[in-house]
């Protein structure tokens, strides 16, 4: 067979998008974003990357004033970007800069088509420049362009106002009897009552907590952000529990808390104890793993989060012979394979993929096209 390499783009990747409220900020100004996450290119004197805050009492300067210079800000994670706001300091001000943006910290993609934005010219109006097409980024970088005596710039980044916080379904009976399942039951206490304020509630069939677990399948790769628990009405309830959270059913990665991977859960019978994730994340398949128990592992539960919608994101892939890679750096995989008996060169073809093949990589769909044959 022929061997082939082939440059695909315009992957897509599940990610949550809310086009509700588009001004929120992500942190710059307030500090939610460390200085450790704010860089430079250079930095002038005293005043490095972190000092570029907006409304902060000072700016970041470049040491040296030409159009190589760039501040960035490392969001922490993919993030849906809408707005930047940009200040000056009392060097000067930077009135007019390009936008540089990307996923690893490595490649980047110009920002409205490498087009400038409009920058300020004095030392404390806020300009607001708004993207036409807003991006999803993990990394910003800013690029100077042109500036009134030196260069000086405090900034900001804006997103859409989250809204994710929607019970998804299990104390309203959304999520059907079938779509909860357990390692194993106590009779008469099955998963599928396990459900926030019912009558019941699911038990495990041993009384060692540790040994046990109750999944919920949502049914769609979804974006989870917290978990609230509820003991059952003999007072018996899990005091402690971990989770992990999978696409395919297969795989599970945990979520962390704050003490040894634990969540705090109940203390009574009827009490309902809400744990937020610290980073949400998008999964079909929860799992609550109760780790300490008062009298018996015995819980009612509910999720809460939002849906999760499509993006486009620019990625390479390598197709060689019959067989497809995906993900990127070690988390590369090649158990999937295409079929390519029957095509010829320059012939356009797509294959469409679950959330579910791609573990935590959500890949949703790609096309690519195979190149004139040697």
């Amino acid at each position: 067979m022929a061997c082939w390499t082939i440059v695909c783009v315009f992957l897509w990747i599940i990610l949550h998008m809310s086009k509700e409220s588009c001004d929120r900020d992500l942190g710059i100004e307030s500090g939610d974003i460390p200085d450790n996450q704010m860089n430079a290119s250079s930095s002038y004197d005293n005043v490095s990357a972190h000092h570029g805050r907006l409304h902060g009492n000072k700016s970041w300067s470049p040491a040296t004033a030409n159009v190589s210079q760039w501040i960035q800000v490392d969001l922490g994670n993919i993030t849906y970007i809408t707005q930047v706001a940009t200040q000056g300091g009392s060097r000067g001000s930077v009135s007019k800069y390009s936008i540089k943006y990307g996923i690893d910290g490595t490649n980047f993609i110009d920002a409205e088509g490498g087009g400038m934005f409009i920058g300020n010219v004095d030392e404390n109006s806020v300009v607001i420049n708004s993207f036409s097409s807003p991006v999803n980024a993990q990394y910003i970088r800013i690029y100077l362009k042109a500036w009134v005596d030196w260069p000086s710039l405090r900034i900001e980044l804006y997103s859409c106002a989250e809204s994710c916080n929607t019970a998804l379904g299990i104390e309203s009976g959304a999520i059907s009897d079938n779509q909860m399942t357990a390692d194993s039951s106590l009779n008469y206490f099955q998963p599928y009552k396990g459900r926030l304020h019912g009558r019941s509630c699911w038990a495990s069939a041993t009384g060692n907590p540790k040994n046990h677990w109750i999944q919920v399948d949502l049914g769609n790769i979804t974006k989870v952000t917290k978990v609230a628990t509820q003991g059952n009405t003999k007072k018996k309830y899990v005091e402690e529990y971990r989770v992990k959270y999978s696409t395919n059913g297969t795989t599970f990665w945990e979520i962390t808390a704050e003490e040894g991977g634990r969540f705090p859960g109940n203390f009574d019978k009827y009490s309902v104890v809400i744990n937020s994730f610290n980073s949400p994340v998008n999964a079909r398949y929860i799992r609550i793993y109760p780790y300490k128990a008062r009298g018996w592992p015995s819980l009612r539960m509910e999720l809460y989060g939002c849906p999760v919608i499509d993006t486009v994101m620019d990625v390479s892939i390598n197709v060689n012979d019959s067989k497809f890679y995906y993900g990127a750096g070690d988390k590369v995989k090649t158990d999937f394979f295409i079929n390519t008996t029957g095509l010829t060169s320059g012939t356009d073809f797509t294959v469409t993929l679950t959330a579910e093949n791609m573990e935590n990589i959500n890949l949703v769909f790609f096309t690519c096209t195979l190149p004139t044959l040697s």
